[in-house]
């Protein structure tokens, strides 16, 4: 590996390391599933300029499937 490639890595190591530091103080402060939605809708808000639009029947059922899988499902998990 170059130099570059393992400075990355250690950036993405201190990145996902240092969110569980962040979950602990925001758990303290805001309610877990208002902090899991915000954790969720950032999350989203980031990766949605490299998404193409599949149109708005599959749309739908990619929403469906995010309502079931994200609130729902983390919600009774937690």
């Amino acid at each position: 590996m170059n130099l570059k490639s393992v400075i990355l890595v250690l950036l993405v190591i201190l990145i996902w390391g240092s969110n569980f530091v962040v979950i602990k103080i925001g758990v303290g402060e805001i309610e877990p599933l208002i902090l899991l939605g915000l954790r969720f809708f950032m999350a989203g808000i980031i990766f949605l300029p490299f998404v193409k639009w599949p149109g708005w029947r599959q749309a739908r059922m990619i929403m469906l499937v995010g309502l079931l899988m994200g609130p729902l499902h983390q919600g009774l998990l937690y």
